[in-house]
């Protein structure tokens, strides 16, 4: 008993100066000070106690530092990925004002590097989605020129475009011309067909919708047309050397 009589005498004196207890007891009032000015006491002294405890308990003050230092390194990406994208756009004007027959395939490539280069610096830069559409242009344009595989960076880069950034303003487009690659280009009317039934679907007021269900049309009809082609090609199955009723094991002649 007399050890919980200890605790509590203790407990008392320190709920008076602890600065956790401040606001439910009176405030710390040194010898000496009038009581009249226990108003000025609170205004003039109590802050610099609960700064001391800040400053002694960093953990019982909330801190926006971390969360500070995040939203600036955001900000420094964007703007990083913001001045990339103005480089890339220039370095494109500038292969753009060149004839088409003068354009180097390492020129292609450099800028498309410096539109990629856009979204590794941020994802989440708002100038990501036009720097995919920008390389999907400009893989479509290598390909005419130096080989089917920019074809199929194309369509991949609006792929990505598509999964990575659904609600963008381009990835309506970008859903469109996909499956005209894969139809034109390409050379996959089972995949055009599918990508056109999405675009229908997702798209059902587009100004495209025309477009799109008279590009399936086509489609189907290169899918009938190639429907006996296929069936000739699955292999043939093997006829039976047996007929209804006749035994598997052969015939036997009786004595």
């Amino acid at each position: 008993m007399r050890i919980l009589a200890r605790r509590k005498i203790f407990h008392s004196r320190f709920a008076r100066v602890s600065p956790c207890f401040v606001s439910r007891e009176r405030p710390l009032q040194p010898a000496g000070f009038p009581s009249a000015d226990r108003t000025s006491f609170s205004t003039i002294f109590l802050p610099a106690v609960l700064l001391s405890v800040g400053l002694l308990f960093p953990c019982a003050l909330p801190s926006s530092a971390a969360e500070g230092a995040g939203t600036a390194n955001t900000n420094t990406k964007r703007q990083a990925a913001s001045a990339q994208f103005a480089r890339a756009e220039d370095q494109r004007s500038g292969l753009n004002d060149k004839p088409a027959n003068k354009r180097t395939l390492a020129e292609y490539k450099q800028v498309v590097s410096t539109y990629r280069r856009v979204y590794l610096i941020t994802p989440h830069a708002p100038e990501v989605p036009a720097s995919l559409v920008a390389i999907a242009e400009l893989c479509a344009e290598m390909g005419d020129r130096f080989g089917r595989s920019y074809y199929q960076e194309a369509a991949d880069s609006y792929r990505f475009l598509i999964h990575e950034y659904p609600t963008s303003k381009y990835a309506q487009d970008a859903m469109f011309n996909m499956a005209e690659l894969e139809k034109d280009q390409l050379g996959d009317p089972k995949l055009a067909s599918k990508m056109y039934d999405e675009f229908l679907k997702k798209y059902p007021r587009s100004p495209r919708r025309r477009e799109a269900q008279e590009a399936r049309a086509e489609v189907a009809l290169v899918l009938n047309a190639q429907a006996p082609a296929e069936a000739k090609k699955a292999p043939a199955e093997p006829a039976s050397n047996t007929t209804p009723g006749s035994s598997t094991s052969g015939s036997t002649t009786s004595a």
